[in-house]
């Protein structure tokens, strides 16, 4: 068993790859070694970064929490050319061999209030997770962001109720790109089709949270 409290590893975990750019195990180990009471204290990363990927990492893949990106994926040239711009705003050089990288859920860019994380969700396509949490890290985040979130997406499981979406949102004041992957989420919506929920969705909520994201209020 490790030696330190996995349930914290894990929530620093999440927390750090809440980031715009995709995070390496080595810098996962780093940060959870200088968060983490006794997270390996005596040993370098390349020491342990297995462990961490079998007790920490895997654990979140299987609950859908993180998203894990690699060189088969579509998006990896994506995921590297970011990798790269975030060791240049550091000063750092790009780390060689880069074999994967991390990104939290893009549902879960802030931790839910009051409300236990909701796990077994369906996992967004690599691409579509690179892109929304870039997108999404330049919108502020209203109160409830997960849930609120959720009913977006709960919402947009009919052609219908997405087009009506769809309305709303290119009324905003969004530039394009934004729009644009914002009406991707949309999209993702039909993931959504079979899966049953203790709440009835709320459109007009859903309409608010756009708004919310465009910077009209909507709170």
């Amino acid at each position: 068993m490790p030696r330190y409290d996995t349930t914290l590893a894990q929530k620093k975990c999440v927390e750090f790859c809440r980031s715009p750019f995709p995070r390496t195990r080595t810098e996962i180990a780093k940060h959870l070694k200088d968060n983490v009471p006794g997270f390996y204290p005596k040993a370098q990363p390349s020491k342990f970064i297995h462990l961490m990927e079998k007790d920490v990492i895997k654990p979140l893949e299987a609950q859908g929490l993180l998203v894990s990106y690699g060189p088969a994926d579509a998006c990896w040239e994506k995921v590297t050319s970011l990798i790269a711009q975030s060791a240049k705003r550091r000063g750092t050089k790009m780390p060689r061999g880069l074999s994967k990288a991390y990104q939290s859920h893009f549902l879960y860019l802030q931790d839910p209030t009051h409300l236990p994380i909701v796990h077994g969700l369906c996992t967004p396509s690599k691409e579509m997770n690179v892109d929304l949490v870039a997108l999404l890290n330049r919108f502020p985040k209203p109160e409830e962001y997960t849930w609120r979130m959720l009913n977006l997406l709960i919402c947009a499981r009919t052609d219908k109720a997405r087009n009506a979406l769809r309305i709303h949102l290119y009324r905003l004041p969004l530039d394009y790109d934004a729009a644009d992957l914002l009406d991707s989420v949309l999209d993702y919506g039909c993931e959504f089709k079979t899966c049953r929920f203790p709440f009835q969705p709320d459109f007009e909520e859903a309409k608010r949270f756009l708004d919310s994201l465009a910077g009209q209020g909507g709170d």
